[in-house]
């Protein structure tokens, strides 16, 4: 016998026996010829039941707060789910849950730059001037490298902060003008 269909028989016997333990060892052992403690009949039927506890059904998510969470997002896009669940009272996690359900994604900022007719030759002229000045070995360990498109002195566009909700990509972008002199 399977140790899943024993599992079940145990349980179908305790029920018989009207949850008297000591009886379902009793009446176990009768039926399948298997020693069982009667405190193994007590931890399985206590293991269903915290497995049926952990199934939580969640009651935040109903129509009402659904139109809560879509109205303010389609008033204000930019909006982040913390400060969601700060007006609305809902959790985060909900939040989250209602937008991924709707097929909202928070879609990031795109930094673009202006290209104008000059910006080619100014490249050639850094490769050219790179290419002469990798002849000294050190120099490489001087420069500071970055995956940023832009960054200043003055600070720089955080886009982890900025970013729109939308069932649809709508290509925010935003023009920067830093790199240029």
């Amino acid at each position: 016998m399977a140790y899943f269909d024993v599992e079940v028989n145990m349980l179908l016997i305790l029920g018989e026996c009207e949850k008297n333990y000591r009886r379902t060892e009793q009446l176990f052992l009768e039926c399948y010829n298997i020693k069982k403690s009667h405190m193994v009949f007590l931890r399985l039927e206590n293991r269903l039941y915290s497995a049926i506890k952990r199934q939580k059904i969640n009651p935040v998510i109903n129509y009402d707060n659904n139109v809560i969470i879509l109205a303010a997002v389609e008033v204000n896009p930019h909006v982040s789910q913390r400060e969601l669940a700060n007006t609305s009272g809902i959790g985060r996690s909900s939040i989250q849950r209602i937008l991924k359900k709707q097929k909202f994604y928070p879609y990031r900022l795109i930094l673009t730059q202006e290209f104008l007719e000059t910006d080619c030759e100014r490249r050639v002229i850094f490769c050219e001037w790179m290419r002469d000045a990798m002849i000294n070995d050190s120099f490489l360990q001087n420069i500071l490298f970055s995956d940023e498109a832009t960054f200043t002195n003055t600070g720089h566009h955080n886009r982890h902060n900025m970013h729109y909700w939308s069932y649809k990509n709508l290509h925010w972008m935003c023009e920067v003008y830093f790199q240029h002199c």
